[in-house]
């Protein structure tokens, strides 16, 4: 399939809208999703995963009554959640002041990824005893940072797929309306196009179980101010791939440029 031409009206429909955003308040993503909804005449969604690479510079950990022990993360944006449990075994409790220095001494890292690296570590530098412990808080320390972390997902044009023959149906209809408002399958499917920097289609059961299997995904991966994404048109199995390809290649491209 080669990629059709883009309408010079909706070409300059699309940059006017681009264009706007850098003198608007409103965010860039639902800019994104809007314009390409209204190009596309399809459903438009914009997933942009939050920045996980957040400096930690500070963990602690702290005994509490019943056995419990306490982790804070801190980093430089601000204090995190904590993060309490039980250890498998009292004696870890007396761990706790050797975990804190050996951790303290090899921060700051970025974000969950490092904390994981970290954890790496302490297996291979540490004792076995002290190793386990070491990678089990660091292990927690990073699932506390991607707990906070949800994709942040825009959507526009639904009354764009509603209104097609293919979902007129009522039980079509409901189905439609259960995946637009539990996010989860749509998103997944969508952020299973980040890594790509052209555009993608994927139809049907490819894009995973229940109602999202009756409909068609052109996506491909972008950058909005440092964070990493997707953009893509969902519409029924029957849409016009060959525009709908270049309408997603070109606003990942003008997005680029705008980086």
């Amino acid at each position: 399939m080669e990629p059709g031409p883009i309408p010079a009206a909706t070409r300059r429909a699309v940059d006017t809208a681009l264009d706007a955003a850098t003198e608007s308040d409103e965010a860039l993503e639902s800019v994104v999703a809007r314009a390409l909804a209204r190009a596309s005449r399809q459903l438009a969604v914009v997933a942009v995963r939050p920045q996980s690479c957040m400096r930690v510079d500070r963990i602690e950990l702290v005994a509490l009554e019943g056995g419990l022990l306490l982790l804070a993360v801190g980093g430089a944006d601000g204090p995190l959640p904590t993060t309490t449990w039980k250890p498998s075994s009292g004696s870890e409790r007396t761990l706790v002041p050797h975990a804190e220095r050996w951790i303290r001494a090899r921060l700051p890292v970025a974000g969950a990824p490092g904390l994981r690296a970290l954890a790496g570590r302490a297996r291979a530098e540490a004792t076995a005893d002290r190793g386990a412990y070491l990678a089990d808080v660091l292990g927690r320390a990073a699932r506390l940072l991607e707990s906070r972390e949800q994709t942040a997902v825009q959507i526009e044009g639904a009354d764009h797929i509603a209104s097609q023959p293919e979902f007129q149906s009522a039980s079509r209809l409901r189905a439609l309306v259960s995946l637009l408002s539990e996010r989860a399958p749509l998103t997944r499917a969508l952020e299973s196009f980040a890594e790509s920097r052209r555009p993608r289609v994927s139809i049907g059961r490819e894009n995973g179980a229940g109602a999202i299997q009756d409909c068609s995904l052109v996506g491909r991966g972008i950058e909005i101010h440092g964070q990493r994404g997707s953009l893509g048109v969902l519409g029924p199995v029957r849409m016009p791939y060959p525009l709908l390809v270049s309408l997603v290649a070109y606003l990942g491209e003008r997005l680029v440029e705008r980086h």
